[in-house]
């Protein structure tokens, strides 16, 4: 057999194959490229706008992540001047240019990572300088915006707690302190929240109370001198 017959015998095979109805049926491909083709012109203008939009959008993501990390750059810088400010001030103004500081930084970038914890430190500084007013509101104003699983947020209610108890708030510088208690971090400053709740309790008359607070810091509390004072306190109640 010639290779003329080979290729006529494999010709006449694979037409076998193919019918009738599969030679009338269009191209799939063909005809798939057609429907996109035809779909792009009749839907072009929604496409080019769907597109912009994307862009856009991507745009504006990239612009505002751009703007976020100059003003914490700018309001990081801010705060760092006011802490080295106070670092070399004399010990009898540097609490009140400090504040000052803080103040023009919670104003100018009040949304920033850094007016966060300036509040922080003005809560402290106001409390040192028997300004407990001052010292409540800045540590609500940090407290509400911190995450509840931060260390700060734990010392800043005990601050809460304290500028209350100097206010003679105890049943609120009470409920300040089982806050903290309840944090993340509470359990690292266990004993000295305690044994402040025990103080509350006993300023508030409530013996019961201060006895089993004092004797739950005695079980926890590290320090022997500390644990000292609190086996004292407890025989003074009992």
């Amino acid at each position: 057999m010639t290779d003329a017959e080979v290729r006529k015998g494999m010709t006449n095979m694979t037409a076998q194959k193919v019918t009738k109805k599969e030679l009338q049926e269009p191209d799939f491909l063909h005809e798939w490229l057609e429907k996109t083709v035809a779909y792009a012109r009749q839907y072009r203008k929604a496409l080019y706008v769907s597109s912009i939009s994307v862009l856009v959008v991507a745009l504006v993501a990239a612009g505002w992540f751009l703007f976020r990390m100059n003003l914490e750059g700018k309001a990081q810088g801010l705060y760092q001047k006011t802490y080295n400010n106070y670092l070399k001030a004399q010990p009898l103004v540097r609490d009140g240019e400090a504040i000052k500081g803080y103040q023009e930084l919670v104003k100018a970038y009040p949304s920033s990572r850094a007016a966060h914890i300036a509040l922080y430190r003005m809560g402290n500084l106001f409390f040192q300088a028997q300004n407990y007013d001052e010292a409540i509101r800045s540590y609500e104003k940090f407290i509400e915006q911190a995450s509840p699983e931060g260390e700060l947020v734990t010392l800043a209610l005990s601050g809460l707690a304290l500028s209350k108890e100097a206010k003679k708030d105890y049943s609120g510088a009470l409920a300040s302190l089982e806050r903290a208690l309840k944090t993340k971090s509470g359990v690292l400053f266990e004993g000295i929240l305690l044994r402040d709740m025990a103080r509350m309790y006993e300023r508030l008359n409530d013996k019961k109370n201060a006895l089993e607070y004092y004797r739950r810091a005695v079980s926890v509390t590290k320090d022997p001198s500390i644990v000292i004072l609190l086996k004292r306190k407890i025989a003074t109640l009992s």
